[in-house]
């Protein structure tokens, strides 16, 4: 059986690995070696209710989002790092460099 791209869909629909398990009715240590790969034979069934909680067609499991030129959401934490990083880069360009006079 190919491998399902749980990790993929449960980052590109904004949800976690608790989350889901908690609305399809399972633990979440199932839902978690499933990513791993530990697991790696869901049922029929089981992939209907994942496909249910994720919002696809159970087909899409078998594709990563990437690969249907879908474009992954940037998470809140990855836009605040680069906000502090381009905050840090002005800071620094304000500043004159050590060996030059400031004029």
């Amino acid at each position: 059986m190919d491998r399902i791209h749980l990790q993929g869909w449960l980052y590109f629909k904004g949800m976690d690995a608790a989350y889901l398990a908690r609305a399809i009715g399972v633990t979440e240590s199932y839902i978690s070696m499933l990513i791993s790969g530990e697991k790696d034979n869901p049922t029929l069934v089981m992939l209907g209710k994942i496909a249910r909680g994720l919002g696809i067609p159970v087909g899409l499991l078998f594709t990563h989002p990437q690969h249907l030129g879908v474009p992954v959401p940037v998470s809140n934490t990855a836009i605040g790092a680069l906000k502090d990083i381009e905050a840090r880069v002005r800071e620094k360009s304000k500043k004159p460099h050590p060996g030059k006079k400031a004029h």
